[in-house]
């Protein structure tokens, strides 16, 4: 179902009161001031050259609006008011440059409107049914040449048949009646806006009408001052739909843009958690393995693991009960560093990472799931990036901040992509990550209050910091 137009305003009316206003004053006018002569003749010659670079105008936006909106019914369009258009230019100035030619011969410019409202009917009615085989300008350039070809070779000097001579009353009622298909296709078969097709359908009346009322060359009366009026009416009114057209495309794709950008972060949405919920499973998996061996498990071991399958667990169940990106809890809380770093790392140790750590009794204000799954992000990132299992947790005071840093002793990162490392997607070459550990790593720091950085990138391995306030001083500056 195509949406109606927005209604009428008052400014709309005053604007179109005005249009209507400036019309009629133009054909007034004309016939106050021009004097009784061939002048009228001439001013509608002019006036129909005048009026052909608003309608080419209006075809090329017409092309836009095929090229915003790329389907077949906007091409066989973009065809149809190249062709129309291009031809309707050679048309006018063949009756002024071959007046004699055309005078002699005039059954011919008539027959040949009578083609090209069937030309233009039949690329109209191929819309939705058949593919533009080439580009939309090309074609109606191509069939636009065609037709003034054949012009120039029957007005030059091919005498036509006395049939023809005999029924040109006839030609002019096809013509006409050509003319009205052409705007039933426009309101009915092209899937424009409803408005729009209207419109088109009262362009292709007004200048139809004015080439039939001026034929076969424009006479010296007042038929020639309303041809005036007609032509500028039908390239006004086709300019302003054209445009309008070429609006309503732009505002779909925006729309479709800002669908896309929300697809899009549903997908990362969708992609991180997979991330997230991969690596907790990972650990799920390895505490199993080692409990379906109790042989080799002490008593204190089998509590640990026991404990960690219980913890991982209950973190997948949140993570796919709320279904997004961060989905832990989200409260700032006193964490005890080294009550939460032991059972991170004894988590990745028996997935046989080594993991070098000293605890060092300092508290953080922070949110206990999300460093979790900070360290666990970035334990993986390192495993995986810097091919050794070998890593190394620091935790270090600087003031009221603590800093717990994430070491490796790989290759470093590469320096193309040191700019841009922290962003969605962003990895290197040889790297066989998909770019989400860093950023996801990032924005739950940033979401905690803390800062996220990285201090070394080259050659020498990577060190990426996670900066929290110290819970103490966090805790007086909230009491003050």
């Amino acid at each position: 179902m195509v949406a109606r137009g927005r209604p009428a305003t008052g400014a709309t009316w005053l604007a179109r009161g005005l249009l209507a206003a400036l019309l009629i004053g133009h054909v007034v006018a004309a016939a106050w001031l021009l004097p009784p002569n061939d002048i009228y003749a001439h001013a509608a010659q002019v006036a129909d050259l005048a009026t052909y670079p608003v309608l080419l105008s209006a075809a090329a936006l017409l092309y836009v609006y095929f090229r915003l909106t790329p389907d077949e019914d906007a091409a066989w369009l973009a065809v149809a008011a190249v062709f129309g258009t291009a031809q309707g230019v050679a048309y006018a100035a063949m009756r002024v440059a071959m007046e004699d030619d055309v005078r002699a011969r005039p059954v011919w410019m008539l027959l040949s409107q009578v083609a090209v409202a069937l030309l233009v009917g039949l690329l109209l009615a191929a819309s939705g049914r058949l593919r533009v085989p080439v580009d939309p300008v090309a074609l109606g350039l191509a069939l636009a040449l065609a037709i003034t070809g054949a012009r120039l070779v029957l007005v030059d000097g091919v005498e036509p048949a006395p049939l023809l001579r005999d029924n040109e009353l006839l030609l002019g009622a096809a013509v006409l009646l050509l003319y009205g298909v052409m705007g039933a296709l426009l309101v009915r078969r092209v899937p424009i806006p409803a408005s729009a097709g209207w419109r088109l359908a009262a362009v292709v009346g007004l200048l139809g009408t004015a080439q039939v009322v001026t034929y076969p060359l424009p006479p010296d009366n007042w038929l020639s001052l309303l041809a005036v009026a007609l032509n500028v009416s039908g390239a006004t009114l086709l300019a302003v739909t054209s445009l309008g057209l070429v609006r309503t495309a732009l505002v779909r794709a925006e729309r479709a843009e800002e669908q896309v950008r929300e697809l899009e972060a549903h997908v990362r949405e969708d992609r991180t958690l997979l991330h997230e919920v991969a690596g907790t499973v990972a650990g799920i998996t390895a505490a199993t393995r080692l409990l379906s061996v109790p042989a080799r498990l002490a008593p204190a071991e089998r509590r640990q693991l026991e404990k960690l399958l219980a913890s991982e667990t209950a973190r997948v169940d949140r993570l796919l009960a709320s279904s997004k990106v961060g989905a832990l809890s989200n409260e700032i809380v006193d964490v005890d560093l080294d009550a939460l770093i032991g059972p991170v790392l004894f988590a990745h140790g028996i997935r046989g990472r080594i993991v070098a750590w000293h605890p060092t009794g300092h508290h953080v204000w922070a949110g206990r799931d999300q460093l979790v799954e900070v360290l666990d992000l970035l334990l993986d990132n390192a495993d995986r990036h810097a091919q050794s299992p070998i890593l190394a947790v620091t935790v270090e005071r600087r003031g009221s901040d603590v800093d717990v840093a994430v070491e490796d002793q790989g290759p470093g990162i590469p320096p193309e992509i040191a700019a841009t490392v922290l962003e969605w997607g962003t990895h290197g070459a040889a790297s066989n990550g998909q770019g989400i550990g860093l950023n996801v790593a990032q924005r739950l720091v940033t979401g905690m209050g803390g800062q996220l950085r990285i201090e070394s990138v080259g050659y020498l391995g990577t060190r990426v910091v996670v900066t929290l306030p110290v819970a103490e001083v966090a805790h007086a500056d909230r009491a003050g």
